[in-house]
């Protein structure tokens, strides 16, 4: 995260805590190949990448699964993908949106 200095002065993506982690910032899947599953396998295979470079975890500041549909601010994902592709949440980062990490087994 210290690589993407946006991060650290974003009001929502802000680290977790001071374990060095790789961010999913943003996702696009394009329209004909939405809701079926392919930003989970997206998140899966990017979180499977960090792991095999040497991440011990990867987080992730998607939207609220709740706020599906509501909010054009999809591109950084949606927590229920998230949460398929096995991250956990770790907390609330405001109105729609959460701080979710997957760390490496």
């Amino acid at each position: 995260m210290a690589d993407y200095p946006t991060l650290l002065r974003s009001p929502v993506a802000y680290p977790i805590d001071d374990m060095p982690t790789w961010v999913i910032s943003c996702l696009f899947i394009k329209a004909p190949y939405r809701r079926q599953g392919k930003m989970s396998q997206l998140i899966q295979g990017a979180s499977e990448y960090a792991f095999a470079q040497g991440a011990a975890a990867v987080d992730g500041f998607p939207q609220t699964s709740d706020a599906e549909g509501k909010h054009v601010d999809r591109f950084v994902g949606v927590e229920g993908s998230f949460i398929r592709a096995g991250f956990r949440r770790i907390e609330v980062r405001g109105p729609h949106r959460v701080a979710v990490r997957k760390e490496r087994a």
